[in-house]
């Protein structure tokens, strides 16, 4: 970490944005190539301050405008060391004030991104971005109360889960709008496949994390179909393909998902009325812990024994496997076709105990 003039720490990378928005906001703009030469020399005494390649700056610049500046591309005519006319591009701020460090944090923003620090470091095997495990760091101690090792809040998670190592960089991913290419292996293949995606949407179900989004063949067929990947399937590293080719539909995750339990949507699924009778004990539970936001009890079903609630649901593994577990206690109304898919999982079940 490094100090800034009033004594305040800041992460390398807020320091390297901060450098290149000194830079932005002068009114002469500055090509990529002069902005890579000023960050390597601002920062040539900070140990282990890493490249300053082209990606890193792009990123920078993406990040800054999603912070919503408004960075101008200057077009000029200039000269190269043979005589040759060249285009340069140059780039600034459109308003030389603006900054993305320009809100300050009160104490309660304060006390809720410790919350929100501690919810992070307790999932297991989640490894922090070394930024972001400052930040998290330097949040704590800022506590005006003495710290606590007392244990506020725990998670239902597994002891280790393998893709938590890939986390927070198909977040970067997903945000910055950058293509990835992984090795992925399903649970039915016998060896992995190569896969490049423009990734949309870390999602999770079921302590289990996936990644949302079109892979390149279905962008380059114009099929447009959604895919998921579960992370601990993904094989060996992830590597960032770049911003350049990056491309994002129309994809809005809660509608896409506003019918669907878990994370499986098979394309050109339609929504269908699905009813469940619960046996009463249970239909007490699902009252309380609603399994959709479409959830609603059907008048005159109820009798001393049972409830019988109607969803709204595009049927898929997910919903037939929370069917199942809920065993002798839940019947499928229907529709007759998911009732008829529970029929043969029960009946194949049986034949392994009788």
């Amino acid at each position: 970490m490094s100090a800034t003039e009033d004594g305040a720490y800041i992460t390398l990378s807020e320091r390297r944005r901060t450098l290149l928005e000194k830079y932005l906001q002068k009114r002469v703009g500055y090509t990529k190539k002069q902005l890579m030469k000023i960050l390597a020399d601002e920062l040539s005494d900070v140990r282990d301050a890493g490249d300053f390649s082209l990606r890193t700056l792009n990123f920078d610049l993406k990040y800054l405008a999603n912070c919503g500046a408004e960075i101008q591309k200057e077009k000029r005519k200039a000269k190269n060391r043979t005589g040759r006319v060249i285009t340069e591009y140059y780039y600034r701020y459109a308003n030389s004030k603006w900054t993305f460090r320009k809100q300050l944090l009160d104490s309660d923003a304060v006390q809720s991104i410790k919350v929100a620090a501690t919810i992070l470091k307790q999932i297991p095997g989640l490894k922090l971005h070394h930024d972001l495990l400052e930040f998290c760091e330097s949040v704590e101690n800022q506590s005006l109360h003495s710290s606590s090792d007392r244990t506020y809040i725990q998670f239902d998670t597994r002891p280790y889960y393998d893709g938590n190592k890939h986390l927070i960089q198909i977040l970067d991913a997903c945000k910055l709008g950058s293509v990835i290419s992984f090795d992925y292996q399903s649970f039915k293949a016998d060896k992995a496949k190569r896969v490049v995606l423009h990734p949309y949407l870390l999602k999770e179900y079921n302590n289990r994390w996936f990644v949302i989004g079109m892979t390149e063949e279905a962008h380059i067929k114009e099929t447009y179909e959604i895919s998921q990947y579960g992370l601990e399937r993904i094989k060996g590293k992830i590597k960032n393909e770049g911003l350049e080719h990056y491309y994002h539909p129309d994809f809005n995750p809660d509608e896409y998902f506003a019918h669907v339990i878990g994370v499986s949507a098979k394309p050109g699924a339609t929504v269908e009325n699905v009813v469940l009778r619960f046996a009463i004990d249970r239909a007490h539970y699902v009252e309380t812990n609603r399994l959709h936001s479409t959830q609603h009890a059907i008048e005159g079903k109820a009798t001393k024994t049972h409830k019988t609630f109607s969803y709204e649901l595009i049927p898929n593994q997910e919903l037939e496997s929370l069917i199942l577990s809920f065993g002798e206690d839940i019947e499928v109304l229907k529709p007759e076709k998911l009732r008829e898919a529970i029929t043969i999982k029960i009946n194949l079940n049986k034949k392994i105990y009788i």
